[in-house]
């Protein structure tokens, strides 16, 4: 009798001891949620597609003289478009070298690319059945919107040219005494992204600690910081010179004309697709690690918008001057009389809008903790 109390009090002991044991050690697979920090690289696949738009020529300008002086028209901008076409016509019928370079096949293009960057995040995941989970997953893209090398050399070729043809056509009427400039600015390495998906994933083992997983979803793409953009002025002052022995009744004028032209690029929010897999490796019943490559496939939303404002100043003495016959170029500081370069400003116009498909893949490494 001794003997069997004994042996039943030692049973009762075990079963005391282990009761709290087991409460406070759950399986691993209770452990319905987990956390996720990891790193990695955004690798970028930029489409080219895209339809493009210049803006139509301006109204004709009503001739201050008749022949043997042309026509001429208004135009916003010497930089792109009817304004470049117009003054080269110029150029050409003066028979000099120096033609402007226009923009148009920088605007009439993608004006930037994604570049490839190093990207962070962090998931939350919560486990439906041993084969499905849930996750929502935010990344943030290091990987920056830039100018594309066409785009860069293009601008700077247009900015070169505009100098260059208005000092060689300002050099007679001034006798060389013309101030001519022409500078670009740029703003460039930025519109980085923040990628925000919710996935669903589908383990291809349910009992191993190493659980090899596919995934699909949809998020949302959203940029940062803005978009690269590019200013170019050109600016040119010159006064009526005549030869030496020569004088007017009344002062010569001086005409003082400045064309700013910004060039720059828009994306907006896309709803994208994610598709991918990777590897989940369960270190202890708490925590692990993971390798994980997505691809976030969206369309391209992206444009390129022109901005141009002219201006020109209102000097005294007053006057107009045509240059070249046919067509004319028409400088003005006379009320009511038009100057070439005039008009309604521009702003946004867009002269290229996307129509590809963009790839934005994520490949990166972790640690996970599940509670």
């Amino acid at each position: 009798m001794r003997d069997a109390w004994s042996v039943l009090t030692i049973a009762a002991v075990t079963v005391l001891l282990g009761t709290p044991t087991a409460v406070a050690q759950p399986a691993a697979n209770q452990r319905k949620w987990d956390i996720e920090i990891h790193g990695g690289g955004m690798f970028a696949i930029n489409p080219t597609d895209g339809t493009v738009g210049l803006p139509a020529p301006g109204p004709p300008i009503t001739p201050v003289l008749g022949p043997p002086f042309g026509t001429s028209r208004i135009v916003p901008s010497w930089y792109f478009g009817d304004g470049a076409s117009l003054l080269n016509q110029a150029l050409t019928s003066l028979r000099f070298g120096s033609i402007v370079s226009p923009l148009d096949q920088v605007l009439q293009s993608r004006l930037v690319r994604r570049q490839s960057g190093a990207s962070v995040g962090f998931r939350f995941g919560r486990s439906i059945t041993p084969r499905f989970d849930a996750e929502l997953s935010v990344d943030y893209d290091f990987g920056a919107l830039a100018l594309t090398s066409g785009s860069d050399s293009g601008i700077e070729t247009s900015r070169a040219s505009f100098a260059t043809a208005w000092n060689v056509l300002t050099a007679g009427p001034s006798r060389g005494t013309a101030n001519v400039s022409s500078v670009a600015a740029i703003s460039d390495h930025r519109g980085r992204q923040v990628v925000t998906t919710g996935t669903l994933v589908i383990n291809l083992s349910t009992s191993s600690s190493v659980k090899p997983y596919l995934v699909a979803g949809a998020g949302v793409i959203s940029r940062t910081d803005g978009s690269p953009e590019a200013t170019l002025v050109g600016d040119y002052r010159f006064g009526l010179v005549f030869p030496p022995g020569i004088t007017p009744p009344v002062g010569p004028p001086t005409f003082h004309e400045t064309d700013t032209v910004v060039v720059r690029s828009s994306t907006d929010t896309a709803p994208a697709g994610v598709f991918g897999g990777g590897l989940k490796v369960a270190v202890s019943n708490r925590w692990g690690v993971r390798i994980d490559v997505r691809d976030h496939v969206s369309r391209d939303k992206t444009t390129t918008l022109l901005d141009a404002t002219p201006a020109a100043a209102a000097l005294t003495p007053s006057g107009v001057l045509l240059l070249t016959l046919d067509p004319r170029l028409q400088f003005s500081t006379v009320p009511g009389v038009p100057t070439s370069l005039s008009g309604t400003p521009l702003a946004g116009f867009q002269t290229f809008s996307g129509s590809g498909v963009e790839h934005h893949i994520n490949l990166a490494a972790g640690l996970f903790w599940r509670f």
